[in-house]
C-alpha cells in the first residue's frame, strides 16, 4: 500500500485546494504553458508547499515544476546558472533588468521555442535586445 504524507503547514484550507487544483488538472493530462508537453508522472511525482510564498507545485522525476494556473498547468523555471526563478512569462519580463547570465537567457530562449508561441517569441526577443542595450 502506498500512502502520501501531508507536511504540516500544508493542511491550511487555501493550500489544500490548491493542491486538489493541481492535482484535478494532473489528473486531467492538460498540457504545460507554455511548451505544450503533459506533466509526466510515468515515474511519480511530488507535490511541494513553499512556507514563504504559499506557492504549492508539483515536480516530477525529469525535474519539470509546475503549479496551477485557472485551466492549465505553468511551466516554473529556476535558471542553472544564475538561479532566476519564476514563470516564462515572468523571465521575459524580467531580463531587460534582472541579473541574467547569457547562460540563464540561453535556457529561458530553450523554453520560448518549445513554445512556438510566435507572439511569446518575439516578446523574447525584445527583452533580450533591451537587456543588451543595457
Amino acid at each position: 500500500m502506498e500512502s502520501i504524507e501531508i507536511p504540516q503547514g500544508f493542511t491550511y484550507p487555501r493550500e489544500l485546494g490548491e493542491a486538489a487544483k493541481l492535482l484535478d488538472l494532473i489528473s486531467d493530462a492538460k498540457y504545460v504553458y507554455p511548451i505544450n508537453e503533459q506533466f509526466d508522472t510515468d515515474y511519480g511525482f511530488t507535490i511541494g508547499f513553499n512556507r514563504n510564498s504559499g506557492y504549492v507545485f508539483a515536480y516530477n522525476e525529469e525535474g519539470m515544476t509546475v503549479f496551477a494556473g485557472d485551466k492549465e498547468l505553468i511551466l516554473f523555471v529556476s535558471t542553472s546558472w544564475t538561479g532566476q526563478e519564476g514563470t516564462i512569462d515572468e523571465h521575459i519580463e524580467n531580463i531587460p533588468y534582472g541579473d541574467y547570465e547569457e547562460d540563464d537567457i540561453d535556457e529561458v530562449r530553450r523554453y520560448v521555442e518549445m513554445s512556438g508561441d510566435e507572439k511569446l517569441i518575439e516578446q523574447f526577443n525584445k527583452a533580450v535586445k533591451e537587456a543588451e542595450e543595457k
